[in-house]
């Protein structure tokens, strides 16, 4: 059934008219994925890029999500960007978003790739220090023309390093959780 779905994904761009298509996993609130988008992703999307955050929550819950469809010209627009070797999905969203692309959301059903469809706590740490580089690059790359730019991004990297300790300290008490009672 998951599988039929993600084959309607390139359908739906088409037939929606989008110019992108998230899909969605089923979980809920405590699945590892839905705590590092919550807790890490999203917290650092709203510092770095708050008006950008607000309208890509609105469209998903998943910033991260592997499974999407692109329109073929959104696609070409994206690849003669600089590409980032991971939070790709992040990044094209941002980007759709500053271009004014129609965005969109698809159920795709319930999925894990993950053992006991729960993240390590060393691997969700990875996943929120990787948005936070990402971010943090892309931020100076759309700002560094700007006069007094390093004094904002100073700011804003001050203020991401209490975000990321935040996040790190509630994903080990969420994720490890079950590891110290045992």
């Amino acid at each position: 059934e998951v599988l039929g779905h993600l084959h309607d994904l390139p359908e739906i761009v088409s037939e929606l008219d989008q110019d992108v298509c998230i899909g969605e996993i089923e979980t809920d609130h405590n699945h590892s994925k839905q705590l590092i988008d919550t807790y890490g992703t999203f917290a650092l999307l709203y510092n770095w890029f708050p008006a950008e955050a607000q309208e890509i929550r609105q469209f998903t819950e998943r910033p991260r999500s592997e499974f999407f469809a692109l329109r073929h010209a959104f696609l070409e627009e994206v690849l003669k960007q600089r590409w980032y070797p991971y939070e790709q999905t992040v990044v094209m969203l941002l980007r759709a978003v500053w271009s004014k692309k129609r965005i969109a959301r698809f159920f795709v059903g319930n999925i894990t790739d993950l053992p006991e469809g729960r993240e390590c706590c060393a691997a969700a740490i990875q996943q929120v220090e990787r948005a936070e580089r990402v971010l943090k690059s892309l931020w100076r790359e759309r700002n560094a023309a700007e006069a007094g730019w390093i004094e904002e991004y100073h700011d804003l990297e001050a203020r991401s390093e209490r975000i990321r300790r935040s996040a790190l300290v509630i994903l080990e008490n969420l994720l490890d959780k079950d590891t110290r009672n045992s």
